[in-house]
């Protein structure tokens, strides 16, 4: 169920979605990635001209009772030297904590297993396989290697062999060039 909320731009009625409280069971790292991108939207839209407290409390508020729950029990760091205090009352500070315990440590290595195994399922769009690729190396902490990475991916993993020789034929292939040469 969605609550909606109405406001007025410029006489245009606009209707958006207040995020849903997240949820902690099942895929708790998929329901935070839903959860904070909702609450930037839904922050943007409606409280962007906000305090820092009063978007933390509209945080707190649409998290939900098993997250306000939760919240109860971080510890807050105090300021040292340079780096400022910790605080309830930052929204980004809440953020980092919910996402402390929402999203499960990283193993690089399976994580770029994943990446480096993944090829274009017949009947996969260019599009598709590329926003997967691209998911998929957010992860993968390759640095400045992370567009060349996901453009030789991509093209060891494209599907139609006709449009594999093709992108071989180019040089200096960009991922943008193989990308523009597929669609």
């Amino acid at each position: 169920m969605f609550t909606f909320m109405s406001f007025e731009i410029s006489s245009t009625s606009l209707s958006l979605n207040r995020p849903d409280p997240l949820i902690f069971d099942g895929n708790v790292a998929e329901n935070w990635r839903i959860f904070v991108r909702e609450y930037d939207i839904f922050i943007g839209a409606l409280h962007s001209d906000k305090t820092d407290k009063a978007k933390a409390c509209i945080l707190l508020n649409l998290i939900g009772k098993e997250g306000r729950e939760k919240e109860e029990s971080f510890t807050y760091e105090a300021a040292e030297g340079d780096v400022p205090a910790e605080s309830r009352d930052d929204p980004e500070c809440l953020k980092r904590k919910f996402a402390e315990i929402c999203l499960p440590k990283s193993n690089i290595g399976l994580t770029r297993h994943h990446f480096n195994t993944r090829a274009q399922m017949p009947g996969e769009s260019i599009q598709s396989f590329v926003v997967d690729l691209k998911n998929k190396a957010k992860s993968c902490e390759f640095g400045d290697l992370k567009d060349e990475l996901i453009k030789d991916r991509f093209l060891t993993g494209v599907h139609n062999d006709n449009l594999r020789r093709q992108l071989l034929k180019e040089a200096n292939l960009t991922l943008k060039k193989a990308i523009d040469i597929c669609s």
